[in-house]
């Protein structure tokens, strides 16, 4: 994939954003009726914020995941020793998921999609929490990795919600949100926008 990066970010201080993320995540899991563990809360919320703090879609390798195709990553997280393995797994994991959460409509009409990148996102992260339960020693990210393997749609969703309600606060961003209702018909989009005063129920 490839695109200059230039997203909208919400209009918070950096030292507010784990605050904002993790109130933010809760909300949208209790609305959404979906459970997670705190762990797993923790570790979005980490991600997210190193994310939009850093504007960048790079890993601690240099391993640029805007232009080099995710599954020629993979391949070479497959066959590297474990310690790059897990590094590769959960990059392709985090930006997986932190692109089909806060910025599908940057994936469509490509043929890496946002189905490709949720393949991708599962299976890294699959793949992690099985790299990290055969080693003998007992790490904590596991069940952590596991969770988001399975529900990695599920909390792609959560963060799109997120990303909804922050772009909602500018007008273009009301007219982008409108946009992805009229082509998806999104029902957290309709909500977003009957809650700003503008009515789907008719069109």
């Amino acid at each position: 994939m490839q695109n200059s990066q230039t997203h909208h970010k919400p209009k918070i201080i950096d030292e507010g954003l784990p605050l904002f993320f993790k109130q933010e995540i809760e909300a949208e899991l209790e609305r959404q009726r979906l459970e997670v563990m705190d762990a797993t809360i923790f570790y979005v919320v980490n991600m997210l914020t190193t994310f939009f703090k850093t504007e960048n879609l790079t890993n601690e390798k240099g391993v640029n995941f805007t232009t080099q195709p995710m599954v020629l990553i993979m391949a070479e997280a497959m066959r590297s020793a474990l310690t790059k393995r897990t590094q590769l797994l959960r990059s392709i994991g985090d930006n997986s998921l932190y692109l089909t959460g806060f910025f599908p409509e940057s994936l469509k009409g490509k043929v890496m999609d946002v189905s490709y990148y949720m393949r991708m996102g599962e299976s890294a992260y699959s793949h992690l929490h099985q790299t990290l339960e055969a080693q003998s020693n007992e790490d904590s990210r596991e069940k952590i990795f596991k969770e988001l393997s399975k529900k990695f749609e599920e909390m792609a969703k959560v963060l799109s919600s997120i990303s909804d309600k922050s772009k909602s606060t500018h007008d273009r961003g009301l007219i982008h949100l409108y946009e992805k209702w009229l082509s998806t018909k999104d029902q957290r989009a309709s909500e977003i926008l009957k809650d700003k005063g503008i009515q789907t129920k008719n069109i």
